[in-house]
């Protein structure tokens, strides 16, 4: 049986595309860099080792619109098709949908933390979709796959929604897969593996992995833990987590490898087990993770680093240890003042994101937050204004206290204007300030400099070059 796994066209009318798959916080950019989408890869392989015929269209990577991506469907004549959605690309998903279904009678099925959210009104809005996945959705889909191969009753697949003589019936929900080690590792082959890539990865060939899902933190405006995967963290064993890297080293090349964990180091001596295991093997790859400021420790940074590890990204968030506690991110200013400084010290690059425009926020805060981020002096950093999304603590919160504007889900992009406004902060200080933090923080004399010594190649070069003449400009 052929199945067709797809992240749909997204792209708005000034031309730029959207970052949907893989993406905690979906936006749209004017780059090509994108995520790799891991956990449709995952699905392509679970379906695979059970013997389907699978088909992978990245169509926002090949930059179909949903005509063309309509014809590749109809050439190919899937009888099972997974689409990848997100909340602010949701009105053009669904007339993707009506294009798909025009051309082939597949069973579609879609994923993504909004439909998760909003799985019974997703079904009403969109007669065309046959099943809703709700949460984690790999194991979830090909259960339907099987149960469409198999002729056995859809009642029994956990996890997902659908119409049955006109009404709507939920199913209950899905078991989180525990065992990790169990799962094939990604369906890199029916990728263009290198068409993908990060900001801050410098290295052509670099591959994503997770080796890990779940977080135990409990952050306030974090979607995945609270609409996707979970809190519990299940981890890989550092075993199987090696044995996918030497096999994307010795077979695709791989020089780089980014682990896409919600966060990596929860566990200090797993950590330390995976560096061992690589350095043990003689394993010549730099690679880079996700970290919370309370899970790292001088030694296990040390050992990170004689294994390849070479930058670190820490979600610091605010200045100000109020605001830490509002949105519950459990670290204090002090504590992610000394992990950043071990991890200069390990010899590791650190990558802090910011945020403003988080509940407590003020113009005063706001400074304080551009102002500690001066003073860490990470080596990369991220700001942006908060979008809280459906699903979220912080998206509830801002909805119980009518604070959300946003007309439209097109609007909750994480790259444009914000949706809501605060009583101390306006939407039009928000983006202004952010401005000011992107000049404050790259526009010191030192950091030029050193952003200049770091141009080695001339695909570095050009990044540089737009990314300087956005923040100068202000088109940010």
């Amino acid at each position: 049986m052929k199945v067709l796994i797809c992240n749909p066209p997204w792209k708005t009318p000034a031309g730029d595309k959207g970052q949907r798959s893989n993406s905690r916080w979906p936006y749209t950019k004017k780059t090509n860099a994108f995520s790799f989408p891991v956990y449709l890869a995952y699905a392509a392989a679970l379906c695979e080792r059970d013997g389907f015929e699978v088909s992978v269209i990245d169509a926002v990577v090949e930059d179909l619109d949903a005509g063309q991506l309509a014809e590749r469907v109809k050439s190919l004549q899937p009888k099972v098709i997974l689409l990848e959605t997100a909340t602010p690309s949701i009105n053009l998903d669904y007339a993707t949908i009506d294009k798909l279904k025009a051309v082939c009678d597949a069973k579609i099925a879609v994923c993504g933390a909004h439909v998760t959210v909003y799985h019974a009104k997703v079904l009403e809005e969109q007669p065309k979709i046959d099943y809703v996945i709700r949460g984690e959705f790999e194991m979830a889909f090909l259960n339907i796959c099987k149960t469409l191969r198999d002729n056995a009753p859809i009642k029994d697949v956990k996890g997902i929604s659908y119409r049955q003589d006109g009404q709507i019936i939920i199913n209950e929900n899905s078991d989180l897969i525990h065992d990790m080690d169990s799962m094939p590792f990604p369906a890199y082959h029916l990728f263009d593996l290198y068409a993908y890539g990060k900001h801050a990865i410098r290295l052509p060939k670099n591959v994503t992995m997770v080796s890990s899902k779940g977080c135990p933190h409990r952050c306030t405006f974090c979607v995945w833990p609270q609409t996707m995967y979970g809190h519990a963290f299940r981890p890989r064993s550092a075993k199987n987590v090696v044995d996918e890297m030497e096999m994307v080293v010795k077979k695709y090349g791989a020089q780089e490898i980014f682990f896409d964990d919600d966060t990596f180091t929860i566990i200090n001596q797993r950590v330390m087990d995976i560096c061992d295991e690589i350095i043990r093997r003689g394993l010549k790859v730099r690679w880079q993770c996700y970290a919370h400021v309370n899970t790292v420790e001088p030694q296990m940074l040390k050992k990170m680093h004689d294994a390849g590890c070479y930058v670190i990204r820490y979600g610091i968030e605010s200045g100000h240890d109020d605001t830490l506690k509002a949105i519950k991110k459990g670290s204090t200013l002090e504590r992610i003042r000394r992990a950043i400084q071990w991890t200069k010290e390990a010899g590791i690059k650190s990558y802090g994101t910011f945020m403003l425009g988080l509940p407590g926020d003020t113009k005063e805060r706001c400074e304080q937050t551009i102002n500690f981020a001066c003073e860490l002096d990470p080596d990369f950093v991220q700001f942006s204004i908060v979008t809280p999304f459906p699903g979220t603590e912080l998206y509830n919160t801002f909805k119980q206290e009518g604070r959300i504007e946003a007309k439209d889900w097109a609007e909750f992009n994480g790259n444009l204007k914000p949706v809501y406004e605060l009583p101390d902060l306006s939407r039009e200080d928000m983006k202004s300030m952010l401005k000011k933090a992107w000049r404050s923080f790259y526009l010191r004399p030192h950091k030029i400099w050193q952003t200049v010594r770091k141009i080695d190649s001339f695909d570095v070069l050009a990044r540089t070059v737009r990314g300087g003449y956005s923040i100068a400009i202000g088109r940010l």
